[in-house]
């Protein structure tokens, strides 16, 4: 674990970039980057930094792999599940409010005069059109 007060600490924008940085440098695939990115950004909120640097640490004992063949030194304890077996949960992200633009309130602005203009032109000069449909009923 590292101390708190080392120079080398980083903040959890510089980790994320080193993840990607490694990311590109042994090849993975972007749908792969983009899944790591996302639950980076989601430890990054969910975790203090000294929590996550436990757990990570002891999941990746864990793991206990034998350099030489690859191969699993220990096996995954009996109860246990994996975390890619479990449901995956959904992030509770914001979404952002989006502004009506300069054209857009202008379109909606000119569409609002057709429609005016419009029903003035089925009922006529002063309604008159519209007193004749009545008339004939």
């Amino acid at each position: 674990m590292t101390d708190s007060k080392s120079p080398n600490v980083m903040n959890g924008n510089q980790a994320v970039g080193y993840v990607i940085l490694v990311c590109k440098e042994i090849g993975l695939s972007s749908d792969k980057v983009k899944q790591l990115h996302s639950g980076m950004l989601s430890q990054l909120d969910r975790k203090t930094p000294i929590e996550a640097e436990i757990k990570g640490q002891e999941w990746f004992q864990s793991l206990a792999i034998d350099n030489s063949d690859n191969q699993r030194v220990n096996p995954p304890k009996p109860g246990k599940v994996h975390p890619s077996a479990l449901p995956r949960r959904s992030l509770n992200l914001r979404l952002p409010v989006i502004r009506e633009s300069n054209h857009g309130r202008k379109l909606r602005q000119d569409n609002e005069k057709l429609i005016r203009r419009l029903h003035q032109l089925q009922s006529g000069p002063f309604g008159l059109y519209e007193v004749l449909r009545r008339i004939k009923r």
